[in-house]
């Protein structure tokens, strides 16, 4: 039998060596992913300073004093610093906006003013730090006094290649001076054969006057979502912009098209043209849009469609909403090259400023074609409803049940070939009687407005010649030509506007 071998144990000094060499090997490991390790109490786990690490964006920017830097994401070092918000900011756009990775910026809560328009690459991407419904937390671009008037403040523009998918997320737009400079909030803008295709807008806010999103030009496939609105400013002065603005004015044979605007809220006090305009634009879609301006007037409409096709609104609800002289109602389609579009949602009453008479809901005119509309009245006062003078071709309007006070009237003012009607207050139908020696008998249709076809058949033989005439706003009324023998007569009728 062998002897037993003695156990040995690492020495002291040993031990240290091990000790130490992993511990150079963990700050050299630190070191490398930016990491910054603070010394702790014997005995006590180190700890890993939070927030040390280096960012996963291309750059992070952010204001110490007065002066803005942009701090690298990969090196950790500070490429750019400016004493000017838009000129570090400029800066940094162009130069990720010349790699083909492009990048993303990274904006730590803080004022940024801007002096003149910050044009911003369409591949570069812009995140605030934070947005939880504070003004004073979360990053804030600011338009200075400087700003020159019909100018954005951010310009996004396009390109000739055929994918841009930057993003913004997370920031608070603001113009304190909207007194004197008429500028838009953020523009995107593809002129010629430029394009810009799924952009992305998200959990932004707009305390804004004028337009506060303008796509124009090919702005295509962009996504705009939980974004907010407020028209804030002078109330009572006449601006002419709307809030949310999509068109072309001859830049590029294109329009906005299949733009996403999801969970969209405009509000505000001061007077503009509309909440929503689509000059030209084709198969853009808004959904859970709210629209609220209990101290603002809409000067021209509410959600205006000149010459779009194909466009979708999708649960739109409207309350408090006002207007002035000039408006031509909530709803308003116009020109020959309005057509395919649908609307659907609650459309609330509005009061009036200077205007006589109560104001349209819906007003399909000058040509506007084959366009559905479906509402839901609300308010207390709904008269008239739908106004159709113009020349419009096979639209239809599907109204539903209305939420309004008991008693109040819902009426439409037009009724022709060109609108089809369905819905509440468009169809009826009930029976009536003639009894004893009556030869008449007036019924009230309970429509709203005076229909254009009224159907009626008698439930009895030997009845005779019979008639419809005196057809109106609430009633007709039905005539037998002879008295017959019998002395209870029993009709069935229909009606439609």
């Amino acid at each position: 039998m062998s002897e037993p071998q003695e156990t040995r144990k690492p020495s002291k000094l040993k031990l240290t060596y091990i000790v130490t060499a992993v511990a150079i090997s963990c700050l050299m490991v630190g070191a490398s992913l930016g990491i910054i390790i603070k010394a702790t109490t014997p005995g006590f786990p180190t700890v890993i300073e939070p927030g040390s690490m280096v960012s996963g964006a291309s750059y992070v920017v952010f204001k110490d004093g007065t002066t803005y830097y942009a701090k690298n994401g990969t090196t950790g070092a500070i490429d750019y610093s400016d004493s000017n918000a838009r000129v570090l900011l400029q800066e940094v756009s162009d130069f990720l906006g010349a790699t083909n990775s492009a990048g993303t910026v990274y904006l730590k809560i803080g004022n940024y003013d801007i002096d003149q328009t910050l044009n911003w690459n369409a591949k570069v991407s812009l995140i605030g730090e934070s947005f939880i419904g504070c003004e004073n937390r979360v990053p804030k671009m600011r338009a200075t006094v400087t700003m020159t008037t019909d100018t954005p403040l951010i310009n996004i523009s396009g390109g000739s290649e055929s994918y841009y998918a930057g993003t913004f997320e997370n920031i608070y737009f603001q113009n304190p001076y909207y007194a004197t400079n008429n500028i838009d909030g953020i523009k995107l803008y593809a002129a010629g054969l430029d394009m810009i295709t799924k952009f992305k807008v998200e959990r932004c806010a707009f305390n804004w006057l004028q337009t506060s999103i303008h796509l124009q030009g090919f702005v295509y496939g962009g996504i705009w979502r939980d974004c907010e609105i407020w028209a804030t400013g002078a109330g009572g002065a006449n601006y002419t912009t709307p809030d949310v603005l999509l068109d072309n004015r001859g830049i590029s044979p294109e329009y906005p098209k299949e733009n996403l605007f999801d969970r969209l809220y405009v509000d505000g006090n001061s007077d503009r043209t509309a909440a929503i305009s689509i000059e030209q634009g084709d198969y853009n879609r808004f959904d859970n849009l709210l629209i609220d301006s209990p101290t603002g007037h809409f000067t021209e409409a509410v959600i205006k469609i000149n010459n779009g096709s194909s466009n979708i609104f999708r649960d739109v609800y409207m309350m408090d909403l006002a207007a002035i002289a000039g408006f031509k109602g909530s709803i308003y389609l116009t020109s020959a090259n309005c057509f395919g579009n649908q609307i659907d949602g609650q459309i609330a009453r509005l009061s009036a400023v200077g205007v006589s008479g109560a104001l349209p809901s819906v007003v399909i005119d000058d040509g506007a074609f084959r366009n559905y509309i479906g509402i839901i009245p609300f308010g207390t006062a709904c008269s008239p409803m739908i106004n159709s003078t113009g020349a419009g071709i096979d639209n239809m309007v599907e109204i539903f049940p209305p939420h309004m006070a008991s008693g109040t009237a819902m009426t439409i003012t037009h009724v022709g070939t060109d609108v089809i009607f369905r819905g509440y207050g468009c169809q009826n139908s009930g029976t009536a009687n003639i009894t004893g020696a009556f030869s008449t008998v007036t019924v009230n249709h309970g429509l709203a407005t005076t229909p254009t076809i009224v159907v009626v058949t008698v439930n009895n033989t030997g009845a005779g010649n019979y008639s419809v005439s005196s057809i109106t706003l609430t009633q007709f009324v039905i005539t037998f030509t002879n008295q017959p023998a019998t002395s209870e007569w029993l009709f069935y009728w229909y009606a439609e506007v």
